[in-house]
């Protein structure tokens, strides 16, 4: 079992080493882009409810 975890960090972490960082910084950036609406969705969902 752990070696199977120690497996699939390792290729993660060769998949990142090869990326380039513009490609990850813009993956970290939509994916905040992403949180950001659906936590603007949850507030105005929950204010209807009110």
């Amino acid at each position: 079992m752990a070696f199977l975890i120690l497996e699939i960090l390792n290729s993660f972490h060769r998949r990142l080493k090869s990326m380039e960082k513009l490609e990850i910084w813009r993956m970290l950036f939509t994916l905040n882009a992403s949180g950001r609406k659906s936590q603007l969705f949850l507030r105005s969902s929950s204010l209807k409810h009110i």
